[in-house]
């Protein structure tokens, strides 16, 4: 384990109960020049999403709208209503910013699929 690491784990429980935990709640604010410079300005601003530690699967709590939902997997990102019907969905998320250059205006989808990169959850280019 890194020194890091070290003090960390058994500040906080230690592994033992590291290994318990299943997901994580999260409330903040995810912010940067990313985010205008892709007309996706304030799509974090609020930012309530809760996580799976098992597997790569983000939720976000009034995403875009109330009682809408951000759903991040690898393979598929979507907008969900509160009964769980699909509003709107992307599958192969990443090939959705082949032929993008720095300026290239993204939808929420996009941001969606971005944020676990960005926001230091999950490194970019994992499947």
């Amino acid at each position: 384990m890194s020194d890091l690491l070290d003090h960390a784990l058994p500040a906080h429980g230690g592994l033992d109960r590291w290994r318990r935990v299943r997901s994580i709640h999260v409330r903040g604010s995810v912010g940067g020049l990313l985010w205008g410079s892709r007309r996706q300005e304030g799509i974090f601003a609020t930012a309530d999403f809760a996580l799976d530690v098992r597997r790569q699967h983000l939720v976000y709590h009034d995403f875009t709208g109330p009682g809408l939902r951000g759903v991040f997997t690898p393979g598929r990102v979507w907008i969900e209503d509160r009964a769980g019907n699909v509003l709107t969905q992307r599958r192969s998320p990443r090939m959705a910013f082949t032929g993008h250059g720095p300026d290239s205006p993204w939808d929420g989808l996009h941001a969606l699929d971005c944020t676990p990169c960005t926001s230091g959850v999950m490194p970019c280019g994992t499947t």
